[in-house]
């Protein structure tokens, strides 16, 4: 059985960050009944797969008797690697970006990513108006008409679109306050060479140094 991430784990975070009672109150009682779940369903396979040593710990944590292994997600680092003064300039020049800051986030559309994008337009762009905020992925689905000045929905984008983007921009950033698992946008991001600001949430399960 493989846990690519734990769903009650998941659930518990995003009731945790909600505001109003209402909207706690559901996830809340799916991280319950997943809590329950999970480490008995569990119990019925030969051995079970983790993608980091945290969630590992964290599995046998809520059933000691399970036999589990890790399997950490990865990237090709042969294909994402940092940019060549070169190829930095072109992609600058395709993303038609000036010499502002520019930053970037990667998105599916998957409630932990649409809060990290409320953050970043409620928080974030405008404590940073002279950066350029890009944000990519079927996460802008969700924020229609709400581009400003300094953040930039782009949407699904292909691969040349996503290389120019790692290589193009200055920093990534995750904020993420809610899932579990590993994030696979920091492999990417770290793979390029961006630099990357994260929530510990967004770095759950990576070996990273923290840097203050």
């Amino acid at each position: 059985l493989m846990f690519h991430n734990f769903t009650s784990q998941q659930y518990g975070r995003v009731s945790q960050i909600e505001q109003r009672w209402e909207r706690k109150f559901r996830p809340w009682l799916n991280s319950v009944a997943m809590g329950y779940w999970e480490p008995r369903y569990a119990g019925k396979f030969d051995r079970c797969l983790t993608v980091s040593k945290l969630d590992r710990q964290l599995l046998l944590a809520s059933n000691p008797r399970l036999c589990v292994d890790v399997i950490p997600n990865g990237v090709d680092t042969e294909l994402i690697k940092p940019a060549t003064p070169e190829e930095r300039s072109s992609s600058r020049q395709m993303l038609n970006l000036d010499d502002n800051p520019a930053i970037l986030f990667f998105g599916s559309a998957h409630p932990p990513n649409i809060a990290a994008v409320e953050f970043i337009l409620q928080k974030l762009s405008p404590d940073l108006p002279d950066s350029r905020f890009l944000i990519a992925g079927d996460v802008g689905k969700h924020f229609e008409g709400r581009g400003t000045a300094n953040v930039r929905f782009l949407g699904r984008v292909s691969d040349e679109e996503k290389m120019a983007l790692l290589h193009g921009c200055d920093l990534a950033v995750n904020p993420m306050f809610s899932g579990s698992g590993t994030n696979l946008k920091m492999f990417d991001y770290l793979s390029s060479g961006l630099p990357v600001v994260s929530t510990p949430i967004g770095a759950r399960g990576i070996a990273l140094a923290n840097y203050r």
